[in-house]
């Protein structure tokens, strides 16, 4: 039996990975027609390589993955859809706190942090509460603070928290002295 089959077989599907930034390995799997040949790329089409079986990134840096099938015929499908993505697992070095020194205070003190993640914190009580960093940060009631900040990238590393600054504020006068024995 002769069979002509001129028609281009449908995209494969791509599935188990999706567009963005990722701290861990990421697998995609391609199924296609029964007796076709699929085949794959992680390099925007540059590459293309023969498709037996689940793949995982584990290599750190960005992917373009795409896939294809022939079949039996030798006919091309069109490409699935792009999937970019990056795999990042290396975490950044912990932000900088400027503008305050440990030490006791009796005016408010004004910090500053800068870093290079996507997400910025800091902690004023020891890491008990973060907060997301938006702008300089007045410490004006009187208390002890222990300041430190910590930083997120695109793919949810985590940074070493900065070195912790403590600081007191105390507005407080003290009380006079109480004379004694003349």
């Amino acid at each position: 039996t002769v069979v002509i089959d001129k028609t281009n077989p449908i995209a494969p599907s791509l599935t188990g990975i999706s567009a963005g930034n990722y701290n861990s390995n990421q697998t995609f799997t391609l199924t296609g027609e029964s007796g076709s040949t699929l085949e794959y790329s992680v390099d925007n089409a540059s590459t293309w390589l023969t498709y037996s079986g689940a793949v995982s990134l584990s290599i750190e840096g960005t992917y373009t993955v795409i896939g294809r099938q022939t079949d039996q015929a030798s006919n091309l499908s069109v490409n699935t859809s792009s999937v970019v993505l990056t795999i990042d697992k290396t975490t950044d070095s912990a932000p900088t706190i400027t503008g305050i020194s440990s030490g006791y205070y009796n005016t408010n003190q004004t910090f500053t942090v800068s870093g290079t993640g996507n997400i910025i914190q800091y902690t004023i009580n020891g890491g008990s509460t973060w907060l997301t960093y938006s702008g300089a940060v007045s410490l004006s009631t009187e208390a002890t603070y222990s300041v430190s900040a910590r930083q997120f990238d695109l793919a949810g590393n985590l940074s070493s928290n900065a070195s912790t600054i403590t600081v007191v504020i105390d507005k407080t006068n003290p009380i006079a002295p109480s004379l004694t024995g003349i």
